[in-house]
């Protein structure tokens, strides 16, 4: 036989030997297979409805594996079981009802039961089961509330507080000392509770109690810095406030009175009341605050003279100086100066000419001779309101602005006014004598009147009837304006049951006349009818003439009613 022919029956000799293996291989898979496939559709004919065979419970293996059954056994076995808490040596036995402790069977069995249900990952979980490798720990739950009360009521000895480091003033020694913090211990209850369903959960039922240190908050060594602090505030005391001639010391006693020290985030913090610190500079304003008062002119027949000097307004700025106090003590700064605002007076000595006040325009009149006391309280009152009044150029004149409220909180007495077809007292009675004694004035002057209203029936105390300008806040009001290029400046006075407005401005070359008021018409019930006529010259020319008209009802139609 040649070569290649006993080459070629060695290849096919080899050939037909691996097809022999090769089957031998492909039963032996097919029987693998078949063997597999029926131990797995047994495992879940077994394990179908059922808790899976060899899972363990809490370490030990499950015999009642249906899973209803398999509740209430759990339930007569672990509704209650005997817990011991160990700590320095000392044990205690208690049940874990008591204790607040119980096992959530519900769960646990349904834990149990999903064992092996979960697709592909289930066979294996299965199979892992029958090996005894798969454990299901008991679902362990803590009423919070009552673990702790538990806690509380049968290891409270096992923990003591511990004291945050303070500082005080110590009266004796007349300096701030300090109380040293004390550590205290506690149980760490958030551990306790994980320890607790860790070891029940496996079916251990000691549970150990390792009390830990309860380091306070704040310690010693910081109270230490801020004692020096207060003791350096103190010793640094007294400090002196000071305004031109005026003196005020702060003593050791505000001091103490105005140190705060408290805690705040964990650390001690020390402050001043700037509350009490402002009582303080607010009792002070009384000796340093003045009003605004502008100069009093008089006309000596000659010329305008200043008859009282006027007076900047003072105002002691109170933030300001709060702060400053704060600043000054924290920085030991002895003289501390108050700030005080000021504000010139619109008229005075040295520019009562720059504005115009040459000359006295007018001076009007308005007689309350027979006035209740009440009545001329309140002309008294409202009269001050527009004394020393500075009205500039082409600026327009509200009474009832300038008045303000009239109540008695603002010092009103009640008085009879006209008001709702009645004549009935009110607090402000009276106050239209000043406001017709300004309007005579500003007829006289010349000024453009922008709102008048007449009484509702004649009064006698605005005598010549027609010659009248009635107010009530917020409406009617009286108002005018300031049609002269110059300042004009509006005094009021009272003398002999008499108020006087006196107008001072630069003189004009025109000439003012008034005739009137006349009577248009007059009825037996007392109504009438009025015309007030004023005409104003330039040059000899007429260029203006007004009419101020009032219509008065009777005075029947207004009954007096005391409704006091």
């Amino acid at each position: 036989m040649s070569e290649e022919g006993k080459i070629l029956k060695i290849i096919t000799e080899k050939l037909l030997s691996c097809m022999t293996n090769y089957k031998k291989l492909l039963y032996a898979g097919v029987f693998i297979f078949i063997a597999l496939a029926i131990f797995l559709i047994g495992l879940f004919i077994i394990n179908k409805g059922k808790i899976a065979y060899g899972v363990k419970l809490a370490g030990e293996k499950i015999v009642q594996r249906d899973p209803y059954k398999l509740q209430e056994l759990l339930k007569n076995k672990f509704s209650n079981i005997q817990v011991k808490f160990l700590c320095f040596e000392k044990s205690y036995s208690t049940n874990t009802k008591d204790a607040g402790i119980y096992i959530d069977i519900n769960t646990t069995v349904k834990n149990a039961y999903r064992v092996g249900r979960n697709g592909f990952y289930g066979i294996l979980e299965q199979v892992k089961a029958i090996s005894g490798n798969y454990n299901i720990p008991l679902v362990v739950k803590i009423d919070d509330k009552k673990f702790d009360n538990f806690l509380n009521k049968n290891f409270s000895y096992l923990e003591i507080q511990s004291v945050n480091a303070k500082v005080v003033y110590d009266k004796l020694d007349n300096n701030f000392k300090i109380i040293p913090h004390k550590i205290g211990r506690k149980i760490n209850r958030k551990k306790l509770k994980k320890q607790i369903i860790f070891n029940l959960s496996n079916l251990n039922k000691v549970i150990y109690i390792s009390p830990s240190k309860d380091y306070p908050k704040i310690k010693t060594s910081q109270a230490e810095k801020i004692k020096d602090i207060a003791n350096k505030i103190l010793e640094n005391s007294p400090h002196l406030l000071k305004y031109k001639n005026y003196k005020w010391i702060i003593g050791k006693k505000d001091i103490l009175d105005w140190i705060k020290i408290y805690t705040k985030n964990n650390q001690i913090i020390i402050d001043l009341d700037k509350d009490k610190i402002r009582n303080l500079i607010s009792s002070l304003a009384i000796y340093i605050n003045k009003p605004l008062i502008n100069a009093q002119l008089w006309y000596d027949g000659n010329e305008v003279k200043i008859k009282e000097k006027s007076q900047n307004k003072k105002t002691l700025n109170i933030q300001k100086c709060v702060d400053a106090v704060y600043k000054s003590i924290l920085s030991n700064r002895k003289i501390i100066p108050l700030i005080v605002d000021t504000e010139l007076a619109k008229v005075r000595k040295d520019n009562f000419k720059k504005l115009g006040l040459t000359s006295l325009l007018v001076v009007s009149e308005t007689d309350f001779s027979g006035s209740p006391a009440n009545r001329v309280h309140n002309i008294k009152l409202s009269a001050a309101k527009f004394n020393k009044l500075l009205i500039s150029p082409n600026s327009e004149f509200s009474f009832n602005k300038i008045l303000g409220a009239v109540n008695e909180n603002t010092g009103y007495l009640p008085e009879l006014v006209i008001k709702k077809n009645k004549t009935v007292p009110e607090y402000g009675g009276g106050i239209c004598q000043v406001s017709t004694t300004i309007f005579r004035a500003a007829v006289k002057a010349g000024l453009k009147i922008t709102e008048r209203y007449p009484h509702a029936f004649p009064v006698r105390y605005y005598k010549p009837v027609g010659f009248d300008a009635a107010v009530y806040s917020p409406h009617p009001d009286f108002r005018f304006i300031n049609n002269t290029p110059s300042f004009i400046y509006l005094q009021t006075r009272i003398k002999d049951n008499k108020v006087y407005c006196e107008l001072y401005g630069t003189k004009e070359n025109k000439k003012i006349e008034i005739e009137g008021p006349f009577v248009l018409e007059r009825k037996e019930d007392g109504s009438m009818k009025t015309v007030l006529i004023r005409k104003i010259y330039k040059n000899g020319k007429l260029i203006s003439e007004d009419k101020f008209y009032s219509n008065y009802k009777s005075p029947d139609l207004f009954p007096v009613e005391n409704n006091q």
